[in-house]
């Protein structure tokens, strides 16, 4: 074959016989955006100490283990109850206002009726005294009922995340 023809002739049967695979995950768009927003409603939660909204995204049933700054032990929570009961008596303790709670990184992976979302965040708190804190939370949500609720949260101290 004399010029570019027998090229493009050969380009256009490869072509033909290569295909894409598809590797989009099993859940569709609005369950991200629902994952997302039970994580949102978390976050936002802590921020404003609106304790029963924070309650509200987990399970009755949600395990839930949070390590202790600089590695002074961890506390779990036999139910999510007990989780917020916590949160509630150190808030109350510490008598210090609210916080902004970032979220500096997120990636929410979903496999059909399960979601792992990982997040890296930022504590602000508004005593100048107090250091900001960062933590390093997993999550584990199911649907339950038709709506995602979390069934399993960890959370640990982090000194890496990066800045906003």
């Amino acid at each position: 074959m004399r010029g570019g023809g027998g090229w493009a002739v050969l380009a256009l049967i490869l072509a033909a016989g290569c295909r894409i695979e598809d590797r989009t995950p099993t859940g569709s768009r609005r369950d991200d955006q629902s994952i997302r927003a039970v994580v949102a409603t978390y976050y936002r939660s802590l921020s404003t100490r609106d304790w029963p909204s924070s309650r509200s995204v987990f399970a009755d049933s949600a395990q839930v283990l949070v390590r202790g700054v600089d590695d002074t032990g961890s506390s779990r929570f036999a139910t999510a109850e007990a989780y917020h009961l916590e949160l509630i008596r150190r808030a109350r303790d510490q008598r210090v206002e609210a916080g902004e709670v970032l979220v500096a990184r997120l990636d929410v992976r979903q496999e059909g009726e399960l979601a792992a979302v990982w997040v890296a965040a930022r504590h602000h708190v508004s005593d100048p005294d107090r250091a900001e804190s960062r933590s390093a939370d997993h999550f584990v949500l199911r649907r339950v009922d038709g709506a995602w609720r979390v069934v399993g949260f960890y959370s640990t101290p982090a000194s890496d995340l990066p800045a906003r």
